[in-house]
């Protein structure tokens, strides 16, 4: 598993789902020193070559916080980036954030791994520090992290 990356966590989400929830969730890791890929200060205009932009930095990532809203499980750059991380041969770890959907809706993959509930904007605070401390734990390779050999 690689010991450098450019970011320390890659933000995947639709933004027809929750962009104000997104914005507000980078801010608070950045102001906690973390390097977040997030689309709209990421995001180089690189025409066509826009999907394999996405890879890259999937790759590039230490882990990627999936953030689930009902579009996100519709949405094919969603799928490809998560599906990147849980297929990469450095076992990028996911972190699924729920945001009105239920575990039942997630595709099987991801049913297996552990999921943070975000739907509760009062619970914001005391989930983001949970969050934290997830992401501040040493990366784990992706079988012994998510229960697969």
């Amino acid at each position: 598993m690689p010991t450098d990356y450019a970011f320390d966590v890659f933000l995947s989400y639709a933004r027809a789902d929750d962009e104000l929830f997104v914005r507000k969730l980078y801010e608070r890791l950045t102001a906690k020193d973390l390097t977040v890929w997030y689309d709209h200060k990421k995001m180089t205009n690189s025409g066509g070559e826009f999907p394999q932009h996405l890879t890259n930095s999937v790759l590039a990532s230490k882990r990627l916080l999936l953030i689930l809203g009902p579009n996100a499980l519709t949405s094919d750059y969603v799928t490809k980036e998560w599906q990147t991380a849980f297929n990469a041969n450095t076992g990028i770890p996911i972190i699924p954030l729920l945001r009105g959907v239920d575990l039942a809706d997630l595709p099987p993959k991801l049913t297996k791994i552990d999921t943070l509930d975000f739907s509760d904007d009062a619970q914001f605070e005391h989930k983001l520090n949970y969050l934290l401390r997830q992401i501040n734990e040493a990366v784990a390779p992706l079988g012994d992290l998510h229960g697969i050999s």
